[in-house]
């Protein structure tokens, strides 16, 4: 477990111990952007104007997939998927010419609810509808990015800490 102190609280001399869950996790190879999981699609509707739109790529879903079994391995089996939650992604590109915040979406979509997508049999399914760490990406209370360089062994590292309610359900002590 984590011992973590909220700054916030320093301020009116207080100080919070809490005991709180994370998940940690290592994604191996080059972490995918946006950029790489997207591509643009031009829809044409009868009776209207043409119009352009994004759809995932089968690599940007493979990519999503990954997270969200990595994340389902390692989830304790308490996970309380309605509290916020801090993330920390550090990037271990095998070369310079990412940005940082090319992957950030894409992880933060991974860790929450699905959106359905038609199957083989042309039925919407959702695999994950209450979703994999949180329920929605909005949840995340702080998203913290690093970018590194490791010519070697490219990876994504993953920091997913669970934040309790602050009604008193923890030990606290005064300063």
């Amino acid at each position: 477990m984590i011992q973590r102190t909220d700054e916030r609280l320093l301020t009116f001399g207080l100080t919070v111990c809490l005991n709180v869950s994370h998940v940690q996790l290592t994604i191996p190879g080059c972490p995918y952007s946006q950029n790489q999981c997207y591509r643009i699609v031009t829809l044409k509707l009868r009776g209207q104007e043409p119009h352009s739109s994004l759809t995932m790529t089968r690599e940007g879903h493979d990519y999503l997939a990954a997270i969200r079994v990595a994340a389902l391995r390692v989830r304790p089996p308490r996970w309380d998927l309605g509290r916020n939650v801090d993330v920390e992604a550090v990037y271990y590109f095998d070369n310079l010419r990412p940005d940082v915040d090319g992957p950030g979406k894409l992880i933060l979509d991974a860790l929450g609810a699905d959106h359905p997508r038609k199957g083989p049999d042309g039925k919407r399914r959702q695999l994950f509808p209450e979703g994999v760490l949180v329920r929605n990406d909005r949840q995340v209370r702080d998203f913290l990015q690093r970018r590194r360089l490791d010519r070697e062994r490219p990876r994504l590292e993953l920091l997913v800490v669970s934040i309790p309610p602050a009604q008193g359900a923890f030990p606290c002590q005064t300063s």
